[in-house]
């Protein structure tokens, strides 16, 4: 529908990636990365908030516990995850999963809300 707010950068999208877009609207967040990342393989990793969400209906999802939350925001470069070592079980989560995880000290990041998607810029 071309009323729809979003559709001019969801038309750019598609066009750039030749792909179907899904947009996933939440006003009461900030940044959709500190709920649902991809891991690679299919696989995004999800706090329980989104785990339902039908944009990734069509991928394996790993839900991280309640308390580690913050473990959601992580980053992928070639299928190796980094993700902040101050959340254990979620890395044991992803490891299992079958994935390689590098965990990074982001503890002073964190108390600023700040995390690893914060410190990337992938071209």
């Amino acid at each position: 529908d071309h009323r729809d707010l979003h559709y001019p950068l969801r038309r750019q999208r598609q066009m750039c990636i030749r792909d179907r877009v899904k947009t996933i609207v939440d006003k009461s967040i900030m940044h959709l990365k500190s709920y649902i990342n991809y891991l690679g393989k299919k696989t995004m990793i999800v706090t329980r908030a989104y785990l339902d969400c039908p944009a990734i209906d069509n991928f394996t999802k790993i839900v991280i516990p309640e308390e580690e939350s913050y473990a959601a925001n992580i980053l992928t470069i070639n299928d190796v995850v980094l993700m902040s070592a101050n959340h254990p079980n979620s890395q044991t989560i992803v490891k299992e999963a079958g994935f390689e995880v590098i965990p990074i000290n982001l503890s002073e990041y964190e108390k600023c809300d700040g995390a690893i998607s914060c410190l990337s810029i992938l071209f």
